[in-house]
């Protein structure tokens, strides 16, 4: 039972994270090309997230803006890590995109 309750939290958290991206671009959020390699989504994501980290900025304001930035960018680095997670992105964006266009 508790296996089966883990691996519905696991699969909400995923759900959660996907609907949390769905508004943002998350190659824009992350500032790479659609084609971008690991090692350039990675790269940018650690530059990012340095620059944005909670604990690296003063003021109660200024930690919420960092909590929420840190939180998309680290959401967007989630899923276009996995390969899995990227290809249902660019799926559902290219639906999206369809939608719009019609």
């Amino acid at each position: 039972m508790r296996r089966v309750l883990l691996v519905i939290l696991l699969i909400l958290a995923n759900i959660i994270n996907f609907v949390i991206c769905i508004d943002e671009n998350l190659y824009d959020v992350l500032g790479i090309d659609k084609s971008a390699d690991k090692k350039a989504i990675k790269k940018a994501y650690r530059s990012l997230a340095i620059k944005y980290h909670p604990d690296k900025v003063s003021g109660e304001k200024q930690k919420a803006k960092a909590k929420e930035a840190f939180q998309i960018i680290a959401n967007a680095y989630e899923v276009l890590i996995n390969d899995e997670k990227r290809e249902e992105y660019n799926r559902f964006m290219k639906e999206k995109e369809d939608i719009n266009t019609n």
